[in-house]
């Protein structure tokens, strides 16, 4: 379980106030994605977003559907190694950092109000999508978390290991950017960037009835 919290870290303020000063009208000019699940599925397997509120992380079926394989994406300080003060937060937006992939496995839960329970998150949301999607997006999420496992950090407070990626963490691509690739990936249509995990679900039966989201 991963408890929330906000750490009073003291925090260093570069000579970029101007820049900064924006930062918060760019954080408001696109807050919601719009996902809209596949309407039809062959082979379905079920693969979950636990939305966090600032943050969001996916949850991947293994092969015999015993486990759940967790995957986050983020800024390695803030992430892994646990500079987490949100004071920070609009440092590592602005100024480019390197950027982190983490990783951890959980038994298959019985109902998704257990795994939100376990997670400590109020709004894991089940998506139905094609299983040959889900074994392709999980067997490259593992082969970029081994290639890089020379740097691997375990954080307790997330219960995944990170390791440390060669690209850069930024306001144009954030946990929320990788995000909305990871659920393309999987067969979804998603529709602006969350930039504070804020996501919107379109079920098949909606999108029918002619609702073309946010």
């Amino acid at each position: 379980m991963r408890p929330a919290r906000i750490r009073a870290t003291p925090v260093t303020v570069p000579a970029r106030i101007p820049v900064l000063a924006a930062v918060p009208a760019l954080l408001l000019a696109s807050c919601t994605a719009t996902v809209r699940p596949p309407t039809s599925v062959d082979d379905p397997a079920t693969v979950y977003l636990a939305d966090y509120g600032y943050h969001a992380t996916i949850l991947l079926p293994t092969p015999d559907e015993a486990r759940l394989v967790e995957y986050a994406y983020g800024d390695w300080c803030w992430y892994a190694l646990g500079h987490d003060a949100l004071v920070g937060l609009p440092f590592t937006l602005v100024v480019p950092t390197r950027a982190t992939l983490g990783r951890g496995e959980h038994p298959r839960p019985a109902t998704v109000d257990e795994l939100g329970f376990r997670l400590a998150c109020d709004r894991p949301v089940a998506i139905v999508v094609e299983r040959a999607r889900v074994d392709e997006l999980r067997t490259a999420l593992d082969a970029i978390h081994a290639a890089h496992r020379s740097r691997e950090v375990r954080n307790e407070d997330f219960g995944l290991d990170f390791v440390r990626l060669r690209e850069s963490y930024h306001l144009g691509n954030t946990c929320n950017h990788e995000m909305g690739r990871w659920l393309r990936q999987l067969g979804c249509g998603v529709r602006g960037v969350a930039l504070w995990g804020d996501y919107r679900f379109i079920t098949p039966e909606a999108g029918a009835a002619g609702d073309s989201g946010g």
